[in-house]
C-alpha cells in the first residue's frame, strides 16, 4: 500500500504533537505519582542539563556557559535553548515517522485519542497544582524590599508576581478559576 501526501502530513502533525508534548510537559507523569515528584527534577535537570548546555555550545553557538539557573519565568537563555531542542526534537521525529512509518492511516485514530488524554491529564495536573498553590497561597511572595526598586528596572514578571503576592484576594480568585 502506498502512502499518500495527505496521511503521510497527518502522521507527521500527528508525531510532532505527540513528541512535543511528551517532551513539554516531561516528566509528566512521573512527577503526578506519590513520591516521584523528587525523582522527576532530577530526571528532568539531569536531561535537560546534558543536552541544553551542549546543544547552546555545539550548535546554536552560544560565546559563554548556559547554566540551569531556576528563574521562575522562562525568559533565560536555557529556556530558550531548551525550547528550541524541544521543537528541534519533535520535528526530526514527525519527518522519521512520516518518512519511515507503515501505510495506512489506521493507527493514527488510536494514537490520537491516547495523545489528547495524556495532554488532558497533563494540562489537568498542571492546572490544578497552580491553582492549588494560589487558592492556599504558597506560589507568590509579598516583598517589601520590591517597593525600593526603581519601576524600570523590574521586569513585567517580577511585577506581575509582586501584585499577585501583594493582592491575595486576587490570587485566591485566580486560583479558584484554575481549579474549576
Amino acid at each position: 500500500m502506498k502512502v499518500t501526501l495527505q496521511v503521510a502530513v497527518r502522521r507527521g502533525l500527528f508525531a510532532f504533537a505527540l513528541a512535543y508534548s511528551a517532551l513539554f510537559f516531561f516528566p509528566f507523569p512521573l512527577n503526578a505519582l506519590p513520591g516521584g515528584w523528587r525523582p522527576a527534577q532530577v530526571l528532568s535537570a539531569k536531561t535537560w542539563g546534558l543536552l541544553v548546555p551542549w546543544v547552546a555550545r555545539a550548535i546554536v553557538r552560544l560565546p559563554g556557559p548556559v547554566a540551569q539557573v531556576p528563574t521562575n519565568s522562562g525568559d533565560s537563555a536555557f529556556a530558550w535553548v531548551q525550547w528550541a531542542c524541544t521543537v528541534g526534537l519533535s520535528l526530526s521525529f514527525a519527518v522519521a515517522l512520516a518518512v519511515l512509518g507503515r501505510p495506512g492511516d489506521e493507527g493514527l485514530q488510536r494514537g490520537s485519542r491516547w495523545l489528547r488524554a495524556f495532554v488532558r491529564f497533563a494540562l489537568g495536573w498542571t492546572l490544578l497544582g497552580y491553582g492549588f498553590a494560589k487558592v492556599f497561597p504558597t506560589q507568590f511572595a509579598w516583598l517589601p524590599e520590591r517597593l525600593i526598586e526603581p519601576y524600570g528596572e523590574s521586569s513585567p514578571q517580577a511585577l506581575l508576581w509582586t501584585f499577585m503576592g501583594y493582592s491575595r484576594p486576587y490570587q485566591v480568585f485566580t486560583g479558584l478559576a484554575e481549579v474549576a
